[in-house]
């Protein structure tokens, strides 16, 4: 058993991504505060730089690291010590060897944390690119929406357009190498960044990546009665229900499980439940325990009101927040907990948010033509640090009309 090795290489690995508190109980206090583990990112490449802070545990006391790294548990007993003031920090770089899916659990002075879960790619592609969808290269039965779509891949900056193939939703693999998208023939397909390699997994739409690569959650409408959730393996084999279609109320109306969002720890799965007689909501499901958590966000009757728009909800790189279209035409973000709502940009429309890799900016699509009809969108990026906002993706040149729709941005999480 390579035991040693592989917990001085994880320990090395996993220093980076986590900030602990830790409170031992005071006399007389029945239940102690427990400690709590958070990681800079849930979803890691190598190389990536990792950060791990720990304040407010227990002043002069020594940690024990629990660990499990692809099935095979480990521990450090003596992995550290708090300073006076019951902090600690370090700072370092994913390892070669560090591939896989981790979690970890800390043990301060007898008191267990909560359990930190994440992942680390390889991520043989370096730089983060967006994606997008795109009517600005191709006719059809009219502009904008009514256009044949085809899907688009462009620089961080916005450089660099080139068109892939005809499709939408697209969504990154984890190492940024491939993209799953939905076809017009309601086909759920991979395609190689580079445009090659098109190949069809089956019928759904909506897809979206295990943070390993190795699953995708999607939505499927078949068989008739069942829209709702499903999983299945990256090369399209092994599909297996995820949620089964019920009713909210008795007699209520019918209502769809769509738009699913895979968490970048691998635990949880976000998705918008719509229906014509509910607003519509966001659920986590925990894959876990099947635990499954909704959000209104505040919102009352009328029900055309809905809570959420038709956006995927999109998880933030350290797994913590939903980004999320929400009425009256806003983009913000709660936590996971459904908590803390946070408005970041306002508008006519504003739809289909995406983080940027380090979580610090946003990217969305809105229109742009005059007095917000919807003839024109196009994709925009907003920095949360300073608040300024700019149109991301070039405007087309002749002969695009100058109606085409840009939308519909994913960006990919490769950080480099």
């Amino acid at each position: 058993m390579k035991g040693t090795k592989l917990i001085l290489l994880i320990a090395m690995v996993l220093w980076m991504t986590i900030a602990v508190t830790a409170q031992l109980p005071e006399q007389g206090q029945s239940q102690p505060v427990q400690p709590v583990f958070s990681l800079d990112f849930a979803q890691h490449c190598i190389g990536d730089s990792w950060k791990l802070s720990l304040s407010n545990g227990a002043p002069d006391m020594p940690m024990r690291l629990l660990g499990n790294s692809n099935g095979q548990s480990w521990q450090i007993t003596d992995w550290g010590k708090t300073d006076e003031s019951g902090n600690f920090m370090e700072e370092g770089m994913f390892a070669v060897d560090a591939v896989g899916n981790h979690t970890l659990q800390l043990d301060i002075g007898g008191i267990l944390s909560n359990t930190v879960y994440f992942v680390v790619s390889e991520c043989k592609v370096k730089g983060s690119r967006i994606a997008f969808v795109s009517t600005r290269d191709v006719g059809g039965p009219g502009p904008g929406a009514r256009s044949s779509r085809y899907i688009y891949v462009a620089n961080a900056d916005g450089s660099g357009v080139t068109r892939l193939t005809q499709g939408e939703m697209p969504i990154w693999s984890p190492d940024g190498q491939r993209i799953a998208f939905s076809s017009e023939r309601g086909e759920i397909r991979i395609i190689n960044a580079d445009g090659s390699n098109e190949r069809v997994l089956g019928p759904g739409g909506m897809p979206s990546w295990s943070p390993d690569g190795t699953r995708i959650v999607f939505y499927s409408g078949n068989p008739p009665g069942e829209s709702t959730i499903f999983m299945m393996n990256a090369d399209g084999s092994s599909v297996t229900k995820l949620i089964t279609i019920g009713s909210p109320d008795p007699g209520s109306a019918a209502y769809v499980d769509e738009l699913p969002s895979w968490s970048p720890d691998g635990q949880s799965i976000a998705f918008v439940r719509a229906s014509d007689e509910y607003p519509w909501t966001v659920h986590i499901l925990n894959l876990v325990t099947s635990e499954d958590q909704f959000l209104r966000v505040g919102l009352q009757p009328p029900w055309e009101s809905r809570a959420v728009g038709d956006s995927r909800p999109a998880w933030s790189p350290d797994g913590r927040r939903l980004l999320l279209q929400v009425a009256a035409w806003s983009i913000a973000s709660i936590d996971k907990n459904f908590s803390d709502l946070q408005t970041y940009v306002q508008g006519t429309y504003l739809g289909k948010p995406d983080w940027s890799p380090d979580g610090k900016s946003i990217v969305y699509e809105k229109f742009t033509a005059p007095g917000g009809q919807s003839s024109r969108m196009r994709i925009f990026i907003a920095s949360l640090e300073d608040g300024t906002v700019r149109q991301l993706i070039p405007e087309a040149v002749a002969p695009a009309s100058p109606d085409y729709w840009d939308s519909q941005p994913s960006w990919s999480r490769v950080r480099q």
